[in-house]
């Protein structure tokens, strides 16, 4: 009773000291990784920017701020929270009873063990899961920000159904295999923990008919292993919530996987530009192959010099000479 108490008290004081260190580093990390991240976004190709939705990118950024928060409370407050309960009951358990703490020891480790390599698969399709939801999410912003044009062209229906379509063909249907998935795992998980449970039970009433324990001792014994059991089971509930917050930030680090075009030379200088001039030749604009606004346009803008383009403009060409 002594360890056991012990054994609360040390964790409660180690609690309160990841506290402490928790207000003094994390809000930091994450002006870090949100400065960092946005810095490398901001440094790729125009055409980076081009060719993915504005959307899209913000809520990747977002994603790995979330990601990182949600990361840092499974490992304070989830899963490593509860390995460690479960380790120090498992060191009282083993000085009570040996024989029965080394079999909960190796059913805990295997059942961890089974659980992880489940839970591997779980990370893959929730990555793919989130990769689907923020292309949503960028199709949604793009379309907010170019509502102008949806009214002005009568497409609002046409983008509706087009993103109802993205919803129920591709993410949905992904998001369904994540929570089938899911409720498999809980159940392999849930059909080992009964029967750890059953021999645990039957092995402890051998041990009471033998004489080997006390009613004192099968009394303590079961209310340990109900606590560490318990303790074992939630782990591999935040498991499963940790590979799916490691598939979703996965995702949302994906953009900064990706290696920058337009990369300046270590060795690179200040550009110095004297003079500039802005100078267009030969250009043509048309809202149709047979409808031209104007063509064989040359225009040279020298520095100082204000230039304003007046009017809506649907599409631009540019012919050769």
């Amino acid at each position: 009773m002594v360890l056991f108490l012990a054994s609360k008290l040390i964790l409660d004081f180690v609690w309160r000291v990841s506290n402490i260190a928790e207000w003094k580093a994390v809000p930091y990390v994450r002006r870090s990784i949100l400065l960092k991240s946005y810095d490398y976004i901001q440094h790729h190709s125009y055409s980076f920017f081009q060719n993915n939705f504005t959307g899209a990118i913000s809520s990747k950024l977002k994603g790995i701020l979330d990601g990182y928060a949600r990361f840092w409370i499974e490992i304070h407050r989830g899963l490593f929270l509860r390995i460690l309960k479960s380790i120090a009951n498992l060191c009282v358990l083993i000085f009570i009873n040996t024989e029965l703490g080394l079999f909960f020891l190796i059913w805990g480790v295997l059942f961890v063990y089974i659980l992880y390599k489940l839970s591997l698969k779980l990370n893959r399709i929730s990555f793919a899961e989130t990769e689907s939801r923020h292309a949503l999410i960028g199709q949604i912003a793009d379309k907010i920000s170019n509502i102008i044009t949806l009214l002005s062209f009568v497409t609002r229906n046409k983008e509706l159904k087009a993103l109802d379509e993205g919803i129920s063909y591709d993410f949905i249907p992904k998001q369904i295999r994540v929570y089938k998935y899911t409720f498999q795992v809980q159940m392999i998980g849930g059909v080992l923990h009964l029967l750890m449970f059953i021999c645990t039970l039957l092995y402890m009433i051998h041990l009471r008919i033998t004489g080997c324990i006390t009613v004192g001792d099968f009394a303590l014994i079961f209310g340990i292993i109900l606590v560490t059991s318990e303790d074992i089971w939630h782990s591999t509930i935040s498991l499963q919530g940790f590979a799916h917050t490691m598939g979703d930030l996965k995702s949302a680090l994906s953009m900064l996987w990706l290696p920058q075009e337009n990369v300046d030379r270590k060795d690179a200088q200040p550009l110095q530009i004297n003079n500039p001039t802005l100078e267009l030749k030969n250009v043509y604009f048309g809202y149709t192959d047979k409808e031209s606004v104007f063509k064989d346009l040359n225009l040279a803008i020298k520095a100082g010099e204000k230039i304003g383009l007046v009017g809506s403009f649907r599409s631009w060409e540019i012919i050769p000479d």
